[in-house]
């Protein structure tokens, strides 16, 4: 194994990441036909500029390590390659042209702004400033040089975006990737170059590693509270952020393949957490990153200056320290990492040589990562005062010789890289056929491939490089499972319990405290209970715990023995109930999921079910400046207190810092007055509606703030229909205050939210989009739009170079292009940028974000906001072409489907049982639909699309509800806009006994009526459900704009294999399930 100290490894990836200019495209206009020799002069200045003055300034690159910065640059485009080396291209000659296409549909572009050249030299001195005080300031770090390499890493991209600082092509010729693109490939490729550079033998090597934690559904789903399901996910997120983590801090954060760790929230608490020396306590920068940053020396201002980037990245409201620590509370990672470990070792780092090694060292991180978040959690709850977390605490430090252990272990494939390598000359130089299949080349025409390339400029071994990164990509995890490639390592569940003398017995004593011996986890079913809380009825309908259960639970707390035991106790007795719930019976990995969130109670925005069920209503309180109404004399009647209705509707933020109802739960208020549940639910909204129609509310005013929560447009263009009509209707009497109060209640309902991007799968590996016919016919649009330097016959070449590309396909067996490093950077960020996105779509609507990886996501919202979040999802993933920041074209949105499960539940109902089946009607429903739309935009006439749909149920009827979710299509996004506003339209002028009678007149002939028939019928049970209207002159009028919003509905019809439906009876359906929750 090769020995390479953090100078030598550090300077070289910052030669390699910095190897093209910034603005490499731009600089063709001013440069010319010299660009080819002067363009790496502008690079060459931009790095000396950035490390002048720290200890890298003056050492310059061994020759043996300058070969790798060009082969490095050589494998990360290699589709490049393709085009441009198969056709002689002329000396000295280039395109001048600036637009970005979408890699997955060059059709689109959008144009790239030129920034000043100046405005470049300042991002490379205000990166020297901040790496100068990095080098000056982390001497005692032992990998300062990497630490180096890894801040340029991270801050090159941001900052250029955060200065308004248009990216370049990586190159004109093929333009559907960013240089950015290009120079991260370009380190990522380095790390299996390097016993290249380093030793006399040529070999590429390196492992490529893929880790996975399976049964994430299960783990996660475990739960019946919001903080257990995100507890579950985030503790997930964190797991495999820390395995990466560690190798990043080895080998340089390139390293990571795949999540990307550009523009990733994560990356940054990484390399805060090093730049402070926190070691394997990065998690308090989350709660305490003021605190650590408090003093004004310069390693601190220097991190101010980096979250400032941030800050202007995320671009999260309140543009604060908290904006940037809410993203760590975020879980953005998936469960399953890509990583390409090199072959050499640093100083002080273990030598991994072989697959064992690597193996061993994931298994020992995986168990090191689990026992950090546990210590996190144990002295988080430590360091505070009150009793709650002392208490929980406690609970934590009884069971910590069980928690040491996590749960179960992770997947690990990996795969020797130089056998991989190897495998691919022996396919297409040797002709072995039964290696190709292995590969994944089960097509391609060997004795073709040799003929076709005899006198091409593209030898064997050069396209053997240039197929390396997508075979490793898409093939590692079955190449693992082959002994000649690498080896598959399976996880291991960690044993709960014993089999002897015919007897099932738990591994510890502690687990079989109950007279049973032991139970169950009643939230995992899994793992033994550690502590159980059985129901004692009190009155009917009112369900509390048992005292001898609360007794022993006391006793595990710790309060029995304390002797200001009477002091504390009732105060615990009543927290418990915020905690706990009535039956449930916990095992130690769910307590610590509880404790998780319970020590992050004051960073969180959302803190329970209760939250996220009344956001949206105490918004619109608060909008309306109708909190005064919880001063009202005829608050008594509840039985409640003002203090306590102000904590129902009062943010969560404000709620944490109450530790005697740390959480805001119906539930627990109830119990704690002695109310019946559904008494106090029907209560306080019968004070809520009263308060709202004695009050000097105007109707106009309601609606106007009613339909902002809901996402109804109220700008007042002429589109939105709905919203027009209602008004005119408000301001002319014709709707009532007392219909729009009906708004208001103490919501004990909310959705959960699950999305998944359709065929991503397919895509990433090229069995989707990346038609080569799609690339050539890009080259009329170049020819277009840019200028020729040099030799006019340039854009013949190019046509050539494709031409030849598409054969070299063929002969391949490939049906589109292979995934290259510089196109799996694209696609990686487009991801990442979605998952930022979602999360800020999520937080707007109200809701928590349980996951997002930029393909799938999960939510829990409220329900009045949770269609119109549900559309801006869809949209935020592919819409308009391209992923920007702050209105920058940065990376190609993916052109697919995003299908949606919208499941509308109670906070009473079994939270994991309704995951799962929001789970169930994506995958067997949304995801299994096809469309036939007749009409829609003039370019999309009769299209049949499949996927890409949205399913909504709810828990308390058997009803489903399909819609599509196309949204460039014209009636798709009308009729979207409708199910968005129908709650406004069934508390105005819809009747919500329409469903009973649509079935009553039309149900039975559905089956035999063609849409024109259908739509007519429909209208006529329309017309018999709108309300009358008041003191309206103008009611035909009025009548022909509710016709028009419901026409959307005619000539669409959907297809679940034998099953067919159309968006009428849909839209019944729909009224059904959303009229019994608003």
């Amino acid at each position: 194994m090769i020995e390479m100290d953090y100078r030598e490894l550090a300077l070289l990836k910052i030669n390699v990441l910095l190897h093209d200019p910034l603005n490499k495209s731009f600089l063709l206009g001013r440069l010319g036909p010299e660009f080819g020799e002067k363009h790496r002069g502008e690079a060459k200045i931009f790095l000396h500029t950035i490390l002048n003055g720290t200890s890298l300034a003056s050492v310059g690159l061994k020759q043996t390590l300058e070969k790798i910065v060009g082969e490095a640059d050589r494998i990360a485009s290699a589709f490049d390659r393709w085009v441009l080396r198969t056709t002689g291209w002329p000396s000295k000659s280039y395109i001048n042209y600036g637009y970005l296409h979408n890699v997955f549909s060059p059709s689109i572009r959008v144009e790239l702004r030129e920034p000043p050249s100046n405005d470049v030299y300042k991002v490379a001195l205000e990166l020297n400033r901040i790496l100068t005080i990095v080098d000056k300031r982390t001497s005692d770090v032992p990998e300062k040089e990497l630490l180096l390499y890894n801040t340029l890493y991270t801050l090159l991209e941001p900052i250029c975006y955060s200065k308004g600082l248009s990216p370049s092509l990586a190159d004109t010729r093929t333009p559907t990737h960013t240089v950015f693109d290009h120079l991260y490939a370009s380190t990522a490729v380095a790390n299996m170059l390097l016993n290249k550079a380093l030793s006399e033998d040529p070999k590429i090597d390196g492992f490529y590693v893929i880790i996975d934690f399976p049964g994430i559904q299960k783990f996660v789903n475990a739960g019946r509270k919001v903080g257990d399901i995100w507890a579950s996910s985030w503790l997930l997120s964190n797991l495999i952020w820390s395995l990466d983590e560690y190798f990043m801090n080895i080998y340089g954060y390139d390293i990571v393949v795949s999540p990307t760790p550009r523009l990733n929230p994560y990356t940054l608490r990484t390399l805060l957490s090093r730049l402070l020396n926190l070691g394997n306590q990065g998690y308090k920068l989350i709660t305490d990153l003021e605190e650590m940053i408090k003093d004004k020396d310069p390693l601190n201002n220097a991190i101010e200056s980096i979250l400032n980037i941030y800050r202007e990245l995320y671009d999260i409201d309140g543009a604060d320290k908290r904006g940037i620590r809410t993203l760590w509370l975020q879980p953005l990672i998936p469960a399953t990492t890509s990583l390409l470990i090199p072959k050499i070792k640093p100083p002080e780092a273990e030598p991994l040589e072989t697959e064992h090694d690597v193996a061993k060292k994931i298994d020992d991180c995986f168990i090191d990562a689990w026992k950090n978040i546990v210590d996190f959690v144990e002295s988080k709850l430590a360091s505070r005062n009150d009793i709650l977390h002392q208490a929980l605490g406690n609970i934590i430090k009884s069971v910590r010789n069980m928690l040491d252990t996590p749960p179960q272990g992770v997947n690990i494939a990996i795969v020797r890289i130089a056998d991989v390598y190897e495998a691919i000359k022996e396919c297409i130089i040797n002709k072995r056929r039964d290696i190709c299949d292995e590969l994944g080349l089960k097509n391609v025409a060997l004795e073709t491939l040799h003929q076709k390339l005899q006198n091409s400029e593209i030898d064997l071994e050069s396209l053997a490089k240039s197929l390396l990164w997508y075979i490793l990509v898409t093939r590692s995890s079955i190449l693992a499972r082959i002994d000649r490639y690498g080896r598959l390592y399976n996880y291991i569940l960690r044993p709960f319990w014993t089999y002897s003398g015919g007897q099932l017995k738990s591994v510890d004593s502690k687990l079989e405290r109950f007279s049973v011996g032991w139970i169950p986890c009643s939230l995992c079913s899994q793992e033994p209970a550690y502590i159980a809380l059985r129901k004692d009825i009190k009155m009917p309908n009112q369900v509390t715990f048992r005292k001898d259960d609360i007794d022993e639970l006391l006793s595990i707390t710790g309060i029995q023995n304390r002797e200001d035991r009477e002091e504390i106790l009732q105060g615990l007795q009543n927290l418990i109930t915020y905690i706990f719930k009535p039956g449930e019976a916990l095992g130690p990995y769910c307590l610590l999921k509880r404790a998780l969130y319970v020590s992050f109670r004051d960073n969180l925005e959302m803190l329970s079910t209760d939250d996220v069920a009344l956001s949206a209503v105490s918004k619109l309180l608060k909008n309306l400046g109708l909190t005064k109404i919880l001063d009202r004399k005829e608050i008594e009647s509840i039985g409640l207190s003002k203090e306590d209705l102000e904590y129902l509707f009062t943010p969560s933020a404000d709620i944490s810092k109450d530790t005697r109802k740390p959480f805001k739960d119906i539930y627990a208020l109830a119990n704690a007055y002695g109310i019946n549940y559904e008494d106090l639910v029907n209560r306080v909204t019968k004070y809520l509606v009263d308060s709202c129609r004695e009050s000097e509310v105007k109707p106009e005013e309601l609606l106007k703030n009613i339909a902002h929560i809901i996402g109804t447009p109220i700008n007042g263009s002429s589109n939105h229909t709905t919203y027009n009509l209602l008004m005119n209707l408000a301001k002319n009497n014709g709707i009532d205050v007392d219909s729009l109060c009906q708004f208001l209640s103490l919501r004990t309902q909310y959705a959960i939210v699950r999305g998944d991007a359709d065929n991503i799968g397919k895509i990433i590996s090229g069995q989707i989009f990346g038609k080569i016919e799609e690339y050539k016919r890009m080259v009329e649009s170049i020819k277009n739009s840019s200028k020729a330097i040099g030799s006019e016959d340039v854009y013949k070449h190019l046509e050539q170079g494709y031409e030849n590309a598409k054969n070299v396909l063929e002969i391949l067996g490939l049906s589109s292009l292979p995934l290259s490093p510089a196109i799996h950077q694209a696609v990686s960020l487009s991801l990442m940028l979605t998952a930022v996105s979602d999360y800020k779509i999520v937080r707007e609507g109200g809701g928590i974000l349980i996951y997002s990886g930029g393909d799938d996501v999960t939510a829990f919202l409220p329900i009045e906001t949770a269609i119109d979040t549900v559309i801006k999802l869809r949209e935020e993933f592919y819409s308009n072409g391209f992923k920007k920041i702050n209105n920058i074209p940065i990376a190609s949105a993916i052109p697919t489907g995003r299908s949606f499960s919208i499941r509308f539940v109670n906070i009473m109902d079994v939270m994991s049982t309704e995951m799962s089946n929001a789970m169930e009607f994506l995958e067997n429903r949304a995801k299994r639909a096809e469309w036939n739309i007749a009409g829609g935009s003039p370019l999309d006439k009769n299209s049949i699309y499949k996927k890409d749909t949205l399913v909504v149920t709810s828990s308390r009827s058997g009803i489903e509800a399909l819609f599509p979710l196309r949204i460039d299509i014209d009636s798709v996004q009308n009729i979207l806009n409708l199910i968005r506003d129908t709650p406004l339209l069934l508390l105005t002028i819809l009747s919500k006994n329409m469903p009973e009678d649509y079935r009553r007149l039309v149900e039975e002939y559905e089956i035999y009526m063609d849409s024109n028939s259908l739509y007519n019928l429909f209208n006529y049970v329309l017309k018999r459900n709108i309300k009358s209207f008041k003191s309206v002159t103008s009611r035909n009028s009025d009548l022909e704009m509710v016709y028009k919003i419901f026409r959307s509905l005619k000539d669409l019809s959907l297809f679940i294999e034998n099953e067919k439906s159309t968006a009428i009876q849909e839209y019944i359906k729909f009224l059904s399930i959303v009229r019994g929750i608003i």
